[in-house]
């Protein structure tokens, strides 16, 4: 009796390792830190929507700022690709690219697109 009960303790032992190293070797999904690919051009449209809503985008602006939030998806993919960096530098990284799209974005907008979205964004949060 005591030799079964020790099997069955010791397979049990032996099949949580297995699942562990397992899972160990399997890493981070990627795709649960970044996410760049799933509706990211759709997510650009909208945020390219919400943002003609706010200031009132000239057609100019908007094809200027369409091409930020591309060139943003492209630089974002090419991180979460690069399979040198740790999940940290990744996110380290990725923020990067998101502020200087938004400073970009700020440079397309005239002073007075400006001041409606500083307004818009205050009354958000």
């Amino acid at each position: 009796m005591k030799t079964i009960k020790a099997s069955v303790k010791s397979l049990l032992i032996l099949i949580t390792l297995v699942s562990w190293g397992i899972a160990l070797s399997a890493g981070p999904a990627q795709s649960q830190i970044l996410k760049p690919d799933r509706g990211s051009a759709q997510r650009a449209e909208q945020a390219l929507d919400r943002l003609d809503a706010a200031v009132k985008l000239t057609p100019e602006q908007k094809a200027k700022i369409k091409t930020l939030f591309q060139d943003r998806t492209d630089k974002v993919k090419a991180i979460d690709s690069d399979p040198k960096l740790t999940n940290e530098q990744k996110k380290a990284q990725v923020k990067e690219v998101r502020k200087s799209t938004r400073q970009a974005i700020k440079g397309v907008l005239t002073a007075q697109q400006k001041e409606e979205l500083a307004k818009h964004h205050s009354m958000l949060r």
